[in-house]
C-alpha cells in the first residue's frame, strides 16, 4: 500500500514540476522563439539573412551537440555522484576546463574549414560567403559560453533546479532583441552576433550564480580527481558522435534549401523557427523533468522506471503533441501571417512559410517521442546504437531531401524531416522497450538492482 502511495506522490510531483518548468520555459524560451519575427520584420529575406542563418546554424550545430550532451548525459552521472556523496563541484569544474580545451580545437577547425565548405556546398556569391565567415567569427564566443552554461544546467537539473535552464534563455533573447533594435541602423546584420554573445555571457553568469547557491563551489582544475572521468567520457564520445549526425541534419537542410535561390534558406529557417516554438516548450519544459525523475528512479532501482511507467509518460506526451500538431497544420496560414506579416518581410513568401510549417508540424509528435526514447538509452548508457541511428538518419536525410526536392522543391526538405522523425521514433521506441525488458529480466535472474553496473 505504501509503495502505491509513493508512486502516486512521485507521479503528482512529476506533473507539478513539469507544469511549473513549462511555465518557466514559456517565460524564458518564449522570448527567444520570437527573435525570428523581429529579424524578419527588420531584415527581411535577403542574402545577408541567408548568411546569418547559415553562420548561426553552423555554430549552433557545434554548441547544440556539446551543450545537449552535457545537459542530458550529466544527469545520471551527477545522480551517481550525489549517491556516493562525492564533490559535484570538483567534477563540474574539471569538466568545464577539459571541455574548453577540446572546444577551442573544434572551433579552430571550424574557422579554417567554413569558407571552403560553404563555397563547395552552396550557390552563394563570394561576398555572401565572406559574410558567413565573418559572422561565424563574431559569434564564436557564443559556443563557449553556451557550453559552460549547459554543463551547469545539467547539474542543476539533477538537483531539480529546473527553472534556471528554463528561464535563462530569456535573458539572452532580450539582449539580442535590444541589440538588434538599437544597433541595426549602425551595424546592420552584425548587431545580431553582438547581441547573442552578450546575452549568452549573461546567461552563463546566472547559471554560475545559482550553481554556487544551490550546489556549491566550482573547482576549476585539470588534475586527476577522486571522481573518475573515464566512465563519463566513455559515454560522451559515442553520444557526441550521434548528436553530430543528428544536428548536421539542420545544417544540411539549410544548405540544400539555399539551392532553390536567394532568400530560400532564410524562408526555410523562418518556418523552422516557428516549428521549434511548441517543440522547445516540450523539450525544455517537460522532458528535463521526466528525465531527471527517470534517472533518479533508475539509480534507486525504483519501480518508477518500469516499462509500464515509461510507456505511460510517452503515451501522455504523444497525445498532447498530436493535439499541437493538428493545430499547427490547421492554422499554418494564420500563424505565418501573425509571425511575419509585417515590416519588410515579402507577403509573397508567407504562403511558403506556412506550407513548410505544416509539413514540419506533422512530425512533431514523433520528434518528441524520439527525445524520450533517447533519454532511456542515455540512462542505460546504450550509446553505440544511438550513434548508429544518428548516422543513418543523416544519410537518409540527404537522400530523401534530394529526391523530394525534385518533385516538391523546398517543401521536400520539410517532408523529409517529418518522415525521418517517424521512422526514427518507431526504431528507437522498439529498441528502448527491448532494452528495458532485457535489463529487467537480467536483474531478476541475478537478483540485482536495475541500476547495477554488472548489467551495463
Amino acid at each position: 500500500m505504501s509503495s502505491k502511495i509513493n508512486l502516486f506522490k512521485n507521479a503528482s510531483r512529476i506533473k507539478r514540476e513539469a507544469v511549473s518548468t513549462s511555465i518557466f520555459s514559456i517565460l524564458g524560451k518564449g522570448v527567444s522563439l520570437v527573435i525570428p519575427f523581429f529579424i524578419g520584420a527588420w531584415f527581411g529575406t535577403t542574402a545577408e539573412t541567408d548568411a546569418f542563418f547559415l553562420a548561426y546554424s553552423l555554430l549552433i550545430f557545434v554548441a547544440a551537440t556539446v551543450g545537449s550532451i552535457f545537459e542530458t548525459l550529466l544527469v545520471p552521472f551527477v545522480s551517481d555522484i550525489r549517491t556516493r556523496s562525492d564533490d559535484v563541484g570538483l567534477f563540474i569544474g574539471n569538466l568545464i576546463v577539459r571541455s574548453t580545451i577540446y572546444l577551442f580545437t573544434i572551433l579552430l577547425f571550424l574557422l579554417v574549414l567554413v569558407r571552403p565548405l560553404i563555397t563547395q556546398t552552396t550557390q552563394f556569391s563570394g561576398e555572401t560567403i565572406h559574410l558567413v565567415w565573418t559572422l561565424v567569427l563574431e559569434m564564436v564566443a557564443v559556443v563557449v559560453f553556451l557550453t559552460w552554461t549547459s554543463i551547469l544546467n545539467g547539474a542543476l537539473n539533477c538537483y531539480r533546479v529546473f527553472f534556471v535552464s528554463a528561464v535563462s534563455p530569456g535573458i539572452r533573447s532580450v539582449t539580442v532583441i535590444c541589440a538588434a533594435f538599437f544597433l541595426k541602423d549602425h551595424l546592420g546584420i552584425h548587431a545580431l552576433p553582438l547581441g547573442y554573445v552578450l546575452g549568452e555571457a549573461l546567461r552563463f553568469f546566472v547559471g554560475f550564480y545559482f550553481f554556487a547557491k544551490k550546489i556549491g563551489s566550482v573547482h576549476l582544475t585539470t588534475r586527476r580527481t577522486a571522481i573518475e572521468m573515464r566512465p563519463f567520457l566513455k559515454s560522451f564520445i559515442p553520444q557526441s558522435a550521434g548528436l553530430v549526425f543528428i544536428n548536421l541534419m539542420m545544417v544540411v537542410d539549410q544548405i540544400m534549401a539555399s539551392w532553390v535561390g536567394p532568400g530560400s534558406l532564410s524562408i526555410y529557417a523562418y518556418a523552422d523557427r516557428l516549428y521549434t516554438i511548441p517543440y522547445f516548450l516540450i523539450a525544455t519544459g517537460v522532458v528535463p523533468v521526466v528525465f531527471s525523475y527517470w534517472a533518479d528512479a533508475f539509480s534507486r532501482s525504483s519501480a518508477d522506471f518500469s516499462w509500464q511507467k515509461i510507456r505511460g509518460v510517452m503515451t501522455d506526451l504523444t497525445v498532447l503533441t498530436v493535439f499541437f500538431s493538428i493545430l499547427i497544420v490547421l492554422l499554418q496560414g494564420s500563424i505565418s501571417r501573425f509571425a511575419f506579416g509585417r515590416g519588410v518581410f515579402p507577403d509573397s513568401e508567407l504562403h511558403t512559410v506556412g506550407g513548410l510549417l505544416a509539413l514540419l508540424g506533422m512530425g512533431f509528435p514523433f520528434q518528441v517521442l524520439n527525445l524520450l526514447c533517447v533519454r532511456v538509452l542515455i540512462i542505460y548508457k546504450c550509446n553505440i546504437f544511438y550513434m548508429a541511428v544518428g548516422f543513418l538518419r543523416l544519410v537518409l536525410d540527404v537522400i530523401l531531401n534530394y529526391l523530394f526536392m525534385i518533385f516538391m522543391g523546398i517543401y521536400g526538405i520539410a517532408l523529409s524531416t517529418s518522415l525521418l522523425n517517424l521512422i526514427s521514433a518507431v526504431v528507437l521506441y522498439a529498441y528502448a522497450k527491448r532494452l528495458n525488458q532485457k535489463h529487467s529480466e537480467r536483474a531478476e535472474e541475478l537478483d540485482l538492482p536495475l541500476s547495477s553496473k554488472e548489467m551495463l
